[in-house]
């Protein structure tokens, strides 16, 4: 893995690890809507690292009414 990816890998807190506990019936959705594959929210969900702008897509999408995720940013995802 490159220095660039290293310093920009975020890590799911466990409140937004909860929130995708909670949808769990439309995790496929929220993939599709920031454009991500239904793996990579599995890994959000098991707190592995992803990149910033994974993190951000999914956050994004988090947030649209369909999901209703209220929480900012820095609330879903902790830089490592």
């Amino acid at each position: 893995m490159s220095e660039n990816i290293k310093r920009n890998s975020y890590s799911a807190t466990e409140k937004f690890r909860n929130f995708l506990k909670e949808i769990d019936g439309n995790r496929a959705k929220l993939a599709l809507e920031a454009s991500v594959s239904a793996r990579t929210i599995a890994r959000i969900r098991a707190g592995e690292n992803v990149s910033s702008s994974t993190a951000r897509n999914t956050h994004k999408a988090a947030r649209k009414p369909l999901f209703g995720y209220g929480g900012t940013f820095e609330s879903a995802f902790s830089q490592v």
